[in-house]
């Protein structure tokens, strides 16, 4: 299935989605997965990422296996978990330039970092994973340095804006310009299902006032539309407008597609974001 946000993917059972404006690089795998698809069973049923009360190691390394099928089917090369990256979330605005010596961490292997939210690379081959129930999925790629990075960017990545330093990093490592970049937001909760307390508003009317004119209020409750804030903060950083493309489904009024935490009552799994450039010989 396609429209002008999103491709809906599915082979067998397992369903996963892309950004269409990131398709047509032959050079560029990338994928965001569904609930559908995987070994999990009860409430994580059944392509579940995420730990937590009646999951299994096992389950979710074999759904790392199934996701490691699909990358290599689309990208035409072998991926194994082995050559995975993934962040070790806690809502930071810290960045990891991942390098060979950190192929596997996350996933088959210890992670060495801590307290890393984004990722950024060059290296050709390493698919990098973050893990997304509400929060959202921010995908860069720069295509004249041929530069990846991923974020996990909730409430409170947003608001410490890790979108600037993810692109902040790819330039500062890379020599990349955010005005060749193309942003991709994935799926994530709607406005109108990001529902916080004063305390929390006031967070980011502090942090920027301009950032009050993408919230409303209804009785004691705000609703602040979380990627309007990451676009500004985007834009800022040189990203051209027309180069951010929102996938704007909600994880929270999309059940049959997604986990949501809020939708769940936090009993719910966790999808991933992976994306990876294709080693050399593979590309075409």
């Amino acid at each position: 299935m396609k429209d002008q946000t999103y491709t809906l993917h599915e082979r067998g059972e397992v369903k996963w989605l892309t950004f269409p404006q990131l398709d047509g690089y032959p050079e560029l795998t990338h994928l965001f997965t569904t609930r559908h698809g995987g070994v999990s069973t009860g409430e994580k049923t059944s392509w579940n990422f995420g730990k937590g009360s009646n999951e299994t190691w096992d389950n979710i390394l074999e759904n790392y296996r199934i996701l490691s099928n699909i990358l290599a089917e689309e990208s035409g090369c072998e991926v194994g978990r082995e050559h995975m990256v993934r962040t070790d979330q806690t809502h930071t605005a810290n960045v990891l330039k991942v390098t060979e010596e950190h192929l596997g961490m996350g996933i088959t292997r210890p992670r060495e970092y801590t307290d890393i939210d984004g990722l950024v690379t060059n290296l050709r081959g390493v698919p990098l994973i973050t893990s997304h129930g509400d929060c959202n999925a921010l995908l860069f790629y720069d295509p004249v340095k041929q530069v990846i990075g991923q974020a996990h960017s909730g409430w409170k990545g947003t608001l410490k804006e890790i979108g600037a330093e993810v692109i902040r990093m790819m330039c500062s490592e890379y020599g990349c310009d955010p005005r060749d970049m193309i942003v991709g937001i994935g799926p994530a909760l709607c406005q109108d299902c990001f529902e916080v307390d004063e305390d929390v508003a006031q967070m980011f009317y502090t942090k920027n006032e301009g950032w009050r004119s993408y919230a409303y209020q209804r009785g004691i409750k705000h609703y602040i539309d979380l990627k309007a804030v990451m676009r500004e903060t985007l834009v800022r950083e040189g990203v051209q407008p027309e180069c951010i493309h929102d996938m704007k489904l909600c994880t929270k009024c999309r059940p049959d597609l997604f986990y949501s935490y809020r939708g769940q009552k936090g009993k719910n799994g966790n999808m991933v974001t992976a994306m990876m450039l294709k080693p050399q010989k593979q590309i075409r």
